[in-house]
């Protein structure tokens, strides 16, 4: 392994230890947060986290409008296919 490479590890495994770091303590404070903002923190911690797991995302749905004889007809090639 070149000093790139080891460099490249190095800078993945630091990323990946800050990450655990950060979400141990959204965690943390998500649980066990107490006093008068605590439930402003809690908020605020539970929309962190669900932003680092993907959470809101936004999702795009086409739709397609096909007619009666082209879903006949896609059934018929999906049991050819089975078969």
């Amino acid at each position: 392994m070149d000093v790139t490479q080891a460099k490249d590890r190095a800078a993945v495994a630091a990323g990946i230890g800050d990450k655990k770091r950060v979400l141990t303590k959204l965690r943390d404070l998500l649980d066990n947060a107490q006093g008068v903002p605590a439930e402003q923190v809690m908020l605020r911690t539970a929309d962190l986290l669900g932003k680092s797991v993907g959470l809101y995302k936004d999702v795009q749905v086409q739709e397609q409008q096909r007619s009666v004889a082209e879903m006949e007809e896609m059934l018929d090639r999906l049991e050819l296919s089975v078969h």
